[in-house]
């Protein structure tokens, strides 16, 4: 076949590929390829049928639904396009038509729309190829809710992704109810929320993603000893868990809440000896607390221990890259160690990431600009 399409005998190569086709498993792309050839010998649209459907010709419905499909399958989707037309125009109706637009549908992401189109033909099903394709739609859309819900929570719309997860023939397992609860969590419908976890855990107890919104839960409520209980518990059954390590950190800064307190007073009372034991107490309770780090590297600037101030600084910023003071403070630590190009790239990212609303003339602003006009001239 190749051989006849190199030299453009199209017709040869049609000849040859009709019969692949015939004594083949008839696969989509064999389909495929014998369609192109087709199109290309200017083949009417009725010979392409009986030629790739010979058994099923009379049946231009089924015909048209089976070729858009391969035509998908293949990525020429504006022959497809013409076929999937060609069927609601002449077939508004059928059964092809409706899986039709809730394969596009649920391309689309639009889930309780494909439901409802399932929902309308499940007593027409009766051939065996019918309720193939409506099975594989219904475990598609099963699959797909909490991906599509877990999209709009992110952009910030839980309520939609509430209402999308309460869509008719959504399956109620432990992971959407689970889901539902933090909805309701975002929306301040807490008894909603502990209702929802409430069934998931009774479906499934060891389901970490239960455990994790339980620990939001009652994180969220104050209820700092439960909300430990759970999150250790996913700990339990994943000890990788991101999201479960997040909220012990979380707790741990809070019980180290008190220390906090005392660290910052004894460090504006420049009693940094006693910062420093209080530091030393605190992390060992909450070794991921990013604010920690910061007044470490601070009260090491203070005590002129330079090179242990970045180290500190370093790790605060690994922790929480939002606090731009640490970058300040980082400039003040390599300018005192005489790594201008270090103090030069810190006074410049303090500098860039500024909110508007502090773009005044404060002495850190200030320093920080006039230490980057001379550091240019040492670089």
């Amino acid at each position: 076949m190749y051989f006849y399409t190199h030299l453009g005998l199209f017709e040869e190569a049609l000849d040859e590929q009709v019969s692949i086709l015939y004594s083949s498993n008839r696969d989509s792309e064999t389909i495929y390829e014998t369609y192109k050839l087709l199109v290309r010998n200017d083949i009417s649209e009725d010979k392409v049928i009986k030629t790739l459907y010979p058994e099923n010709s009379r049946n231009k419905e089924q015909c048209y639904y089976d070729l858009y499909k391969v035509l998908l399958e293949n990525n020429n989707y504006e022959d497809a396009k013409i076929f999937a037309d060609k069927l609601e125009k002449q077939y508004p109706d059928s059964l092809n038509t409706a899986f039709l637009k809730a394969e596009t549908l649920l391309n689309e992401g639009h889930i309780n729309q494909v439901v409802e189109i399932l929902s309308t033909i499940s007593d027409k099903l009766t051939r065996n190829e019918d309720i193939t394709i409506y099975n594989r739609l219904m475990a598609s859309v099963s699959k797909t809710p909490d991906k599509e819900a877990l999209k709009l929570f992110n952009q910030g719309y839980p309520d939609k992704a509430l209402e999308l997860l309460e869509g008719k023939n959504i399956p109620q397992n432990a992971n959407i109810l689970a889901f539902k609860a933090r909805c309701c969590m975002e929306l301040n419908r807490m008894q909603d929320a502990l209702d929802y976890l409430n069934r998931a855990i009774s479906l499934d107890g060891d389901n970490i993603f239960v455990n994790l919104q339980f620990g939001n839960y009652y994180f969220a409520n104050n209820d700092y000893e439960l909300a430990r209980k759970y999150a250790q518990r996913c700990l339990e059954l994943d000890a990788n868990n991101q999201f479960a390590a997040e909220l012990i950190d979380k707790l741990n800064e809070i019980d180290a809440s008190d220390y906090i307190s005392q660290i910052i007073s004894t460090y504006e009372a420049q009693n940094y000896e006693e910062t420093a034991r209080l530091l030393s107490e605190a992390i060992k309770i909450a070794p991921n607390a990013a604010i920690l780090y910061y007044y470490q590297g601070l009260t090491n600037i203070a005590e002129n221990n330079y090179a242990a101030s970045t180290a500190s600084l370093y790790k605060s910023l690994e922790l929480d890259n939002t606090n731009i003071y640490a970058y300040y403070y980082l400039g003040i630590a390599f300018d005192n160690l005489a790594e201008y190009e270090n103090a030069y790239g810190c006074y410049s990212q303090f500098l860039k990431l500024l909110p508007p609303d502090e773009l005044g003339e404060s002495e850190k602003i200030q320093y920080a600009r006039t230490r980057i006009n001379k550091l240019q001239n040492l670089l």
